[in-house]
């Protein structure tokens, strides 16, 4: 099954508060400072906006700062469970099916994401895909989009249908002989 990381299993708004008190400890955006998890817009400038910081200078500034930390492993360790999502993938496993995390997140962001999958309690993939989960990682040179061209190759080989196996398949359905 396939399941996104951020805001679907992991909460990402305590992350974004981190930062935001970071930003105003050492800035006049004592607005931010007291932004609660509940108060966290997709954008971190709607979320500043909200809390009452107006100044363009300030928001342009916060966009830089929020983007050098957000993606960094030190702060993905803000990420909280989704309610109940670590055990729907572990009864997900535990049924013999299997939750492949599917992320935006890049290669960069492995070590962080992995711990935090971990200190949930989800289903742990495993290296070479071995375990009973598979992490997808953004492939940077692809970009998002080819990412999710690429993303089925991992899938077949974490549970077990090799390439060759796919494409006797796939003849077989269209009705090509095959030798196999």
């Amino acid at each position: 099954v396939l399941l996104d990381l951020d805001d679907t299993l992991l909460a990402t708004a305590r992350r974004h508060v981190r930062i935001l008190a970071e930003f105003a400890a050492s800035r006049p955006a004592a607005a931010v400072a007291a932004v609660r998890p509940e108060a966290v817009s997709y954008q971190i400038a709607d979320t500043a906006k909200a809390a009452g910081l107006t100044d363009p200078g300030l928001l342009a500034e916060l966009k830089d700062f929020w983007f050098a930390r957000f993606f960094k492993n030190e702060y993905l360790t803000e990420d909280d469970e989704v309610p109940g999502a670590a055990e729907f993938c572990r009864r997900l496993a535990a049924a013999g099916g299997g939750p492949a995390y599917f992320t935006g997140r890049d290669e960069a962001m492995r070590e962080g994401t992995v711990k935090n999958l971990a200190r949930h309690g989800f289903p742990m993939p495993g290296t070479n895909g071995e375990g009973p989960a598979l992490l997808v990682l953004k492939q940077p040179d692809l970009g998002t989009a080819m990412t999710l061209l690429w993303l089925p190759f991992p899938l077949l080989f974490w549970r077990g249908l090799s390439l060759r196996r796919l494409l006797l398949i796939e003849m077989a359905a269209v009705g090509v002989p095959t030798a196999a």
